[in-house]
C-alpha cells in the first residue's frame, strides 16, 4: 500500500530526513519524487504531491492550502554552507551591478534581497539565469563546491542573516496538502511516523550517509560532515522566531503558517526540538577561499536593523512558487 506521494530535494540537505526512505524497504510505502525546491513547490501546489519539503516563501504563500508537517524544517543557526553569494568583488562594490540568481529556490532569492537592502546596503539588480554578472547566487550541492574556488569572494547567507538579526533561518519546511490530510487522516499520521523513523535512521547511520554524499559530490567527507552539522531539521523557538521575522520582512502578517501535528489545525504551535536535534557548533563565517573583509556595518552581534532608506532590488518572477 502506498501511503502517499512524497517529494525529495535533489540536494543532499534532506538526506538526513529521507535516509530511511532512500535506503531501506520503507521506500515501498511511498511514491518518492525528486526535484529542486521550486519544482517541489509546484508539484505540491498542483496536487501532484501530497507531502514535500518546500520553500518557506511558498509555504507562506500557500498557507490556506498547506500545513507545516510535524515540525520538520531545513534550517541553520548561522552559517549554512549551501546558500552563497559568490562575487568577483566585495559586496560593497556591487552597487548598481547585476547578480545572477538561480530560479531553483524562491526563499534564497528573497533572503538575498533582504540582506542586500538591510544588511549590506547595496542596490543591485537580481537577474534569473546564468548570464554574465559580477556576482551569482548559488544554492544546494553546487554551492557546497563553491568554497573551493579561490577566485571569488563568498558570503554565506545564513551567516549574514544571523549577523543582521541574531536569529536562525528556516530555508524550507515539510508541508502536507490540507485536502490530503483531511481526506486521509490515517495515512497522514502514518506518513508522520514514517518520516520520523526515516530521520532517526539517518541520524543513526550518519557515517554511511556522509560517505555516500561525499562520493556523490566528489567532496571530502569532513566537508560533508561539517555541512550537516550546520543544518537543523526540527523547528524550535529560535528557528520559529527567525522564520516569523523573515516573513515579516516580506510583508506577511504574524503567525502566517498553520501546522499539522496529528490532531487537526494548529495555529502558531510547534513541537520544540529535542536537545540532540541541535547541530554541533557551526562556524560564524566561511574561512579562506575568498572570505574578504565585510563592508562597514557587517558585524555579528547586532539586533535587526529595520532602516529602509534605500530601495532594495526587486525580483518577483516565480517567487511565490
Amino acid at each position: 500500500m502506498i501511503l502517499g506521494r512524497v517529494g525529495q530535494m535533489v540536494y543532499i540537505n534532506t538526506w538526513m530526513v529521507n535516509w530511511g526512505l532512500m535506503k531501506t524497504p520503507l521506500n515501498r510505502l511511498v511514491d518518492l519524487r525528486a526535484g529542486p525546491p521550486t519544482g517541489l513547490n509546484r508539484l505540491l501546489a498542483t496536487g501532484a504531491l501530497d507531502l514535500a519539503p518546500v520553500s518557506s516563501v511558498a509555504a507562506a504563500g500557500q498557507w490556506n492550502q498547506w500545513r507545516v508537517f510535524d515540525g520538520f524544517c531545513i534550517a541553520s543557526r548561522g552559517e549554512v554552507g549551501s546558500v552563497l553569494l559568490c562575487s568577483r568583488v566585495p559586496v560593497a562594490e556591487l552597487e548598481g551591478e547585476d547578480i545572477a540568481v538561480t530560479t531553483e529556490s524562491a526563499t534564497s532569492i528573497r533572503l538575498l534581497e533582504i540582506l542586500l537592502r538591510e544588511h549590506w546596503r547595496v542596490n543591485a539588480r537580481l537577474l534569473p539565469g546564468e548570464g554574465p554578472a559580477r556576482a551569482r547566487l548559488l544554492i544546494g550541492d553546487r554551492a557546497l563546491a563553491a568554497g573551493f574556488e579561490d577566485r571569488e569572494v563568498i558570503y554565506d547567507l545564513g551567516a549574514a542573516w544571523k549577523a543582521l538579526t541574531g536569529r536562525g533561518f528556516v530555508f524550507g519546511l515539510w508541508c502536507v496538502r490540507e485536502a490530503f490530510a483531511r481526506e486521509h487522516p490515517d495515512k497522514t499520521r502514518a506518513l508522520a511516523d514514517l518520516l520520523r523513523l526515516s530521520y532517526e535512521m539517518g541520524r543513526m547511520d550518519r557515517a554511511a550517509l556522509v560517505k555516500a554524499a561525499s562520493r556523490k559530490l566528489g567532496l571530502p567527507e569532513p566537508t560533508i560532515s561539517n555541512y550537516l552539522d550546520n543544518l537543523c531539521y526540527r523547528l524550535d523557538d529560535d528557528l520559529r522566531s527567525g522564520l516569523d521575522l523573515f516573513l515579516e520582512y516580506l510583508g506577511y502578517p504574524p503567525r502566517r503558517l498553520r501546522f499539522w501535528h496529528g490532531e487537526g489545525e494548529h495555529h502558531g504551535l510547534f513541537q520544540p526540538a529535542r536537545p540532540d536535534d541541535r547541530p554541533g557548533a557551526a562556524g560564524a563565517a566561511r574561512k579562506n577561499h575568498g572570505a574578504a573583509e565585510s563592508p562597514a556595518g557587517d558585524h555579528g552581534g547586532h539586533g535587526p536593523r529595520r532602516e529602509t532608506e534605500r530601495t532594495g532590488p526587486s525580483f518577483s518572477t516565480a517567487l511565490r512558487l
